[in-house]
């Protein structure tokens, strides 16, 4: 299993006027996890602009693939 990283990056500007960038960096170290298992990530957000974060908030989506032959078909089937 190899290390998962994600980066975003969204401008904020309010009648063509920037107001500075807020960008994020979320890594995991693996792409494979068990249920119940504690999930470690690292995560960096960078504002870039003249006002301060008031919240922040993360979320993880489980996503599961099934995969199975039968005699009459093969299936796959992804959530």
């Amino acid at each position: 299993m190899k290390n998962v990283e994600f980066k975003d990056e969204v401008d904020f500007t309010c009648c063509s006027l920037p107001f500075g960038t807020v960008s994020i960096k979320i890594a995991l170290p693996r792409t494979g996890y068990k249920i119940g298992e504690v999930i470690t990530c690292s995560v960096m957000v960078y504002n870039r602009t003249r006002k301060a974060l008031k919240e922040c908030s993360l979320q993880v989506v489980l996503k599961t693939q099934f995969e199975a032959m039968s005699r009459y078909e093969h299936v796959n089937e992804k959530k």
